[in-house]
């Protein structure tokens, strides 16, 4: 996976979220840095910022104020991020 194919805003299109969950949004920067906002249908927010790295067809992430790498598995399907975590699939769209 090359680290350019994952740099963008991503929208959470299916996947094993929370049912209260309204909307989950993922921002991939350049920079190293993830930052994954998760929105519930009450409207309340909660952001997660991370840094992260691409080893392979892994994506591994940490949180700093939280330090604990996670090693997930990436690919593109016909434009859509695939994220594998634990057996879990989670598909998100690309946002423009």
């Amino acid at each position: 996976m090359e680290k350019e194919q994952l740099i963008g805003r991503w929208e959470l299109e299916r996947g094993n979220s929370d049912k209260d969950t309204d909307q989950v949004l993922m921002e991939i920067g350049e920079d190293d840095r993830l930052t994954y906002t998760s929105i519930t249908k009450k409207g309340t927010k909660q952001i997660i910022l991370l840094t992260y790295r691409i080893d392979g067809d892994y994506i591994i992430t940490d949180q700093p104020s939280l330090p604990q790498e996670e090693k997930t598995k990436v690919s593109i399907q016909d434009g859509v991020l695939v994220l594998e975590f634990e057996g879990n699939l989670s598909r998100y769209k690309k946002l423009k």
